[in-house]
């Protein structure tokens, strides 16, 4: 109760008491300094975090965990896959839940492949998690799980897993932003059908199409009616055929349904009619990137990049950073260098820039520019992922 009362002091007087609890020899203590820290806004979460990387009562973890979720602190991923892999006689299913609430889809994978599914509870939470990322292929596995198990005791867990999948699915409010995407593209799909049968009044057939009804199109697509916005688009590019937006609005509708072979054909046309269109240009530029033609990206970028304002210092790393990487999958190692540092200059923390510059400068045998790089790269990364092993094999084969 003498720990609760800090509280009262949201200052960091009040902080400064619940630090060293979050130490306590007493696990209940460190539960309570936690949940204490839980309702104090601006309660550091480095001190938190610091604290879980050595803590291993589980109902310590628990009050963490929900700390981190609650802060979307992601910088915490790494320490939770720590936790994971070393195999904790408890608190599992807890971990691998948090990973469902965090920016964490690959996590969750190397989880999964790391545990494996033995466990009724696990599974759960494993399937749970990646529905929360949007991956809706769990239903598929797991009615094909269930068509392939014969023994009862391979099938009772799997159908008590399912209905807790499906009891769930059930729970609207529980659904993340991501899962409620991913849902509305399938049932887009699903009432495509239906289309035409008792149209409402805001149907896009009921829309007058004019030069400034595009706004409604747009309206319909960010409520997540995409097969209604496709509709929309597909009237108000034949009524509008030159106009830009016509036809980047039809390819961002076939992306956000996934169907990036649908939008290259309207993105190839925009940037034939409109070459300064930069917002179509970077949609046309992820396709290319998806499928590694790295010629087409690299001729795209370069001509797409001098109509990007010089103020849009987030963009000019994107292109920058994507033409870096097209010149050095095509070996150009010089242009990718030149490239790449333009964009570590437009954002520092770009990772994915920073390694592949220390690649380009290892490949014309730069050696101490590489190594400089690998080793500020080093600290930055989650020391489990595979880049960074990939940092540590370079760095000792320069410094040997």
């Amino acid at each position: 109760m003498a720990l609760k009362a800090v509280l009262a002091l949201e200052t960091e007087v009040g902080q400064s008491r619940i630090v060293p609890l979050l130490r306590d020899p007493n696990q209940w203590v460190r539960r309570e300094a936690v949940d204490c820290a839980r309702k104090v806004p601006g309660f550091p979460v480095q001190q938190v975090l610091d604290a879980f990387k050595d803590e291993s009562a589980s109902p310590v973890w628990e009050s963490m965990l929900a700390f981190f979720v609650e802060r979307h602190a992601n910088a915490c991923v790494p320490l939770i896959m720590q936790k994971i892999k070393s195999e904790p006689e408890e608190g599992l299913p807890r971990l691998i839940s948090a990973l469902g609430h965090l920016d964490a889809r690959e996590a969750i994978a190397e989880a999964k492949r790391f545990v494996g599914v033995a466990s009724d509870e696990n599974m759960r939470e494993f399937y749970i998690a990646l529905l929360l990322h949007g991956d809706l292929s769990v239903f598929a596995e797991l009615a094909s799980l269930l068509g392939e198990k014969t023994r009862d005791d391979e099938l009772v867990p799997l159908i008590r897993v399912s209905g807790d999948v499906g009891a769930f699915i059930k729970i609207v409010d529980e659904y993340s932003t991501r899962l409620r995407e991913a849902l509305a593209v399938e049932v887009a799909k699903d009432m495509e059908g239906v289309a035409g049968l008792g149209v409402p009044p805001g149907a896009p057939q009921n829309i007058p199409i004019s030069i400034n009804s595009i706004s409604q199109g747009i309206a319909l697509m960010e409520s997540g009616r995409l097969a209604d916005a496709m509709a929309f688009f597909e009237r108000f590019a034949a009524a509008f055929p030159h106009h830009p937006d016509a036809l980047y609005n039809l390819a961002q509708v076939h992306f956000r349904r996934n169907e990036p072979d649908k939008a290259l054909p309207c993105l190839t046309t925009l940037m034939e009619k409109t070459p300064s269109h930069v917002a179509g240009a970077l949609m046309l530029g992820q396709i290319y990137f998806r499928k590694k033609q790295w010629t087409a990206l690299l001729e795209l970028y370069e001509r797409i990049r001098k109509h990007v304002p010089t103020e849009d210092r987030k963009t000019l790393g994107q292109v920058h950073g994507a033409l870096g990487l097209a010149y050095f999958h095509l070996k150009k190692y010089q242009k990718a260098i030149e490239s790449l540092n333009l964009a570590i200059r437009e954002n520092a923390r770009d990772l994915s820039s920073c390694y592949h510059l220390a690649l380009s400068y290892y490949a014309v045998r730069e050696h101490a520019s590489a190594l400089k790089l690998l080793k500020e790269l080093k600290k930055s990364l989650p020391p489990d992922s595979r880049v960074f092993r990939n940092v540590e094999e370079l760095l000792q084969k320069l410094e040997d």
